[in-house]
């Protein structure tokens, strides 16, 4: 079953690398969310989670139900947690 996009007539507006974007969706994929926000196709992207716990690694390809106030924000791709 593929998710469907449902154009509202409100806007949504989340946080991207702490700058407002606003979307007429619902939903929106990890690669549209970066264009918006003009990040490098190489870098990762991120939803952050309130609390303690991890954020969450949002996928290029991956569908993302967007709600005002969310929070992303991108990383470059890298070896984390390695020691050299």
């Amino acid at each position: 079953m593929t998710a469907e996009t449902i154009h509202t007539h409100e806007r949504v507006t989340v946080l991207i690398n702490q700058k407002p974007y606003h979307f007429g969706v619902d939903q929106a994929t990890g690669r549209q969310l970066k264009a918006a926000a003009a990040i490098p196709d190489a870098n990762l992207l991120f939803l952050e989670e309130p609390g303690t716990g991890d954020d969450v690694p949002i996928r290029d390809d991956q569908v993302v139900a967007l709600k005002s106030g969310q929070h992303f924000y991108d990383m470059p791709p890298g070896n984390f947690g390695s020691h050299a």
